[in-house]
């Protein structure tokens, strides 16, 4: 499930735990499309609960490699 992240807004963390907790979505991927590059926002992601972080504008052959591991996991 990719998701929109801005730090700032801290809404991405509580929705991230939200889904975690339900039994039905626990094992969701979940991905962190943002603009925030950093390490310290990649770990903020992470530490978060998204699985992958992937950095606005998108490199599509990044997205799809990230799509493939999904589909093959």
């Amino acid at each position: 499930m990719p998701a929109r992240y801005r730090p700032a807004g801290h809404g991405w963390q509580r929705a991230a735990c939200r889904l975690r907790k339900q039994p039905e979505t626990t094992h969701t991927t979940l991905i962190a499309i943002t603009g925030y590059g950093k390490e310290q926002d990649r770990r903020a992601a992470f530490d978060a609960g998204f699985d992958h972080h992937l950095v606005k504008p998108v490199d599509f052959k990044e997205l799809a490699a990230v799509l493939e591991t999904i589909r093959s996991a």
